[in-house]
């Protein structure tokens, strides 16, 4: 009889040398992970100052004489920048230091609970928590900036 069940006895040995070097490496891996995102959303905080400001000198350069905007091509322009400074805004989220209520003496819990509880986090939890959360960060900065590029090459085309 083969269940899990509680009366099952479980067979273990040791941890071997390498065996414990993986489960270092691993532990490591999650630690930086976080540390990728900080790394990532800097990046992208840093093409995100340069393009727009790039394209605003663009613009300047192709339209000498101004010729009359179309009111298309205004509410492109428009939301280029907006698209911009939301992408803008979930860059500096993901770097700005978050508060989390953790158990610094608890490393992990015995059953998985939801971290959406309101519980204290425990030191893993805490680690993917804050990864998550940069890491959708991220990736809303990178969507909204991407829309701005998109959006401002139409935005050329309809001046």
């Amino acid at each position: 009889m083969n269940d899990n069940s509680k009366d099952s006895i479980i067979s273990s040995r040791p941890v071997t040398g390498d065996q414990e070097h993986l489960i270092k490496a691993f532990s490591e891996e999650v630690i930086k992970q976080s540390d990728r995102f900080d790394e990532a959303n800097l990046t992208l905080l840093k093409f995100e100052l340069g393009v727009p400001a790039t394209y605003a000198v663009i613009l300047k350069l192709v339209l000498q004489d101004p010729p009359e905007m179309t009111w298309i091509g205004l509410v492109l322009l428009v939301l280029v920048f907006v698209a911009w400074v939301v992408a803008l805004y979930w860059a500096i989220r993901g770097i700005t230091p978050q508060k989390y209520d953790v158990m610094t003496d608890v490393a992990r819990r015995v059953t998985p609970v939801d971290i959406n509880s309101r519980s204290k986090l425990t030191i893993e939890e805490f680690y993917q928590e804050a990864t998550g959360f940069k890491g959708r960060c991220f990736t809303k900065g990178v969507i909204f900036f991407f829309s701005g590029v998109i959006l401002s090459t139409l935005a050329l085309f309809t001046l």
